[in-house]
């Protein structure tokens, strides 16, 4: 885990921002957050902002400001040993501190929980393969009198 006194590993190879699209995505409304698992056995972070957020001091603004909030955000957290990239997303107003910060720590824990591996494992478990092929189950998704309930609106 990261101090605050500790810098963190950066990410700043085009190769490595490109690998990181293959992992999980969480969108929230000021950034989009790309975790991808990496061979350096120690979580490092990219910033990323396009022209769509502005030009170059809006630009510089945005990955101050995400470079701080996710430096914070990862000192509370157990960071994973990945990739974590940053991408700024235009925002009519600033968004504040606090929903910065509140966003980055939600994010990481999505991204945390979509990278889980006990969760990969029950996406391809047999059994549930299985239960999504069932013809029983099939038929009562095309069941028409149930599709005749579902359109009836309550009286």
């Amino acid at each position: 885990m990261a101090s605050p006194a500790q810098t963190l590993a950066r990410v700043k190879k085009r190769q490595d921002f490109l690998a990181a699209n293959s992992g999980a995505r969480v969108v929230t409304p000021a950034f989009i957050l790309l975790v991808s698992p990496n061979s350096a056995g120690q979580p490092r972070l990219g910033f990323t902002t396009s022209r769509k957020v502005g030009n170059a001091v809006a630009r510089n603004r945005a990955r101050r400001r995400l470079r701080e909030v996710a430096r914070a955000a990862l000192a509370d957290a157990k960071p994973l040993a990945a990739d974590h990239i940053f991408i700024a997303r235009a925002l009519p107003a600033e968004r504040p501190y606090a929903a910065l910060l509140a966003d980055a720590r939600d994010a990481l824990a999505r991204a945390a929980r979509k990278s889980d591996p006990a969760r990969a494992a029950r996406k391809s478990d047999p059994a549930r393969e299985a239960r999504k092929t069932d013809p029983a189950r099939a038929a009562r998704k095309t069941d028409p009198a149930r599709a005749a309930r579902k359109t009836e609106s309550p009286a």
